[in-house]
């Protein structure tokens, strides 16, 4: 059974979990990277209101082909 790992980090610890399940299960690992600065105060306020409004933002990568894998899990922050 193919399994792929997605997830997206702001502080780093959804990734170390991402990398740990991928490591002990035997999985591919994708990151999804935001392009967007979002580290800053202002940035975060940004972030609440493009939430809010529902605007898109630009990640990388931009399309994921899934047609190879039975199972698909998704982190993101909390």
């Amino acid at each position: 059974m193919n399994t792929l790992i997605i997830y997206y980090s702001k502080s780093g610890m959804t990734k170390i979990v991402a990398q740990t399940l991928a490591k002990n299960i035997g999985a591919d690992i994708l990151e999804i990277v935001d392009l967007k600065e979002r580290n800053s105060i202002s940035s975060k306020l940004t972030a609440s209101f493009d939430a809010f409004r529902e605007n898109k933002t630009k990640i990388l990568p931009n399309n994921i082909d899934l047609t190879d894998y039975d199972v698909v899990y998704i982190g993101t922050p909390v």
